[in-house]
């Protein structure tokens, strides 16, 4: 009897040690090949087709479905401009200028990488639908409670804003170092 549980405890612990080296290894490649911009952060290398099996693991597990290299590229925040973990307890202004592309959205989520649960079903903006102000800039409200103008509502637990640009010049090699995307600003807190 002596051998069997020393065979099933050595394989309890081989799964463990495989099980957390495994999401160590998906945790690391995530965040491989991370480019910062402000508070924005863009993922390069994980493409759709030249993933390799951790990225897409990775891709999978944050609900990450990477554009194509030709299709644009996708910038995530998780702080303000300030550096402060964004929270859904307070109000958010994402202020900025036109952006090098031909379409670009943005959308919230939650703490879970979800889109974020609210009455009008609007997780987020494109640059179709924005009102602008006379010069061209842009100020989306991102907030739980309603606010004036374009507005994303939010709710829940953590907040992640994710800022996708469609057919942009800046997939043909690297981005500029000077690429002005927009702005978190943090506003008032419950």
């Amino acid at each position: 009897m002596r051998p069997f549980r020393d065979l099933a405890i050595a394989v309890a612990i081989a799964v463990t040690i495989g099980l957390a080296s495994a999401a160590i290894a998906i945790n690391q490649r995530a965040n491989a090949g991370a480019a910062s911009f402000g508070p924005w952060g863009a993922r390069t290398g994980v493409a759709a087709g030249q993933a390799d099996p951790y990225a897409r693991a990775a891709a999978a597990a944050t609900v990450d479905l990477p554009l194509g290299t030709a299709e644009g590229l996708t910038f995530a925040a998780d702080t303000d401009s300030n550096g402060r973990a964004l929270d859904a307890a307070c109000v958010y202004t994402v202020r900025g200028r036109a952006l090098p592309a031909r379409l670009w959205t943005l959308t919230a989520y939650d703490g879970a990488g979800l889109l974020t649960a609210n009455p009008s079903a609007r997780n987020g903006f494109h640059s179709r639908n924005l009102v602008r102000a006379a010069d061209g800039s842009f100020a989306i409200a991102v907030a739980a409670t309603p606010q004036e103008g374009n507005w994303i509502p939010i709710s829940g637990d953590g907040l992640l804003l994710v800022l996708r640009l469609y057919d942009t010049p800046l997939t043909t090699g690297l981005a500029p170092a000077d690429l002005a995307l927009p702005a978190i600003e943090r506003g008032a807190c419950r």
